[in-house]
């Protein structure tokens, strides 16, 4: 891949992730409900943990899918 698609993908990445925050678009389009439940999981018990060390703690996930459900779970902390 050249950098520029890099960052193009990196770009679309990041708007999908702000609209799944916004709760504007569905997570089930992009995580599986079982990873999604993995990094709840993690997160939920490593709060203090960065991406990098997520990804450390769940090799078979991958840092859009983190993103993605990270931005879920600040959508989900907004509602209550």
């Amino acid at each position: 891949m050249h950098k520029k698609e890099i960052l193009q993908c990196k770009q679309i990445e990041n708007h999908l992730s702000h609209y799944i925050e916004l709760g504007e678009a569905s997570i089930d389009e992009f995580v599986s409900k079982e990873k999604q439940q993995m990094v709840i999981d993690a997160y939920t018990e490593n709060k203090e943990s960065n991406l990098s060390q997520l990804k450390e703690m769940l090799p078979e996930i991958s840092f859009s899918e983190l993103k993605f459900v990270i931005a879920y779970i600040l959508f989900t902390e907004q509602k209550k």
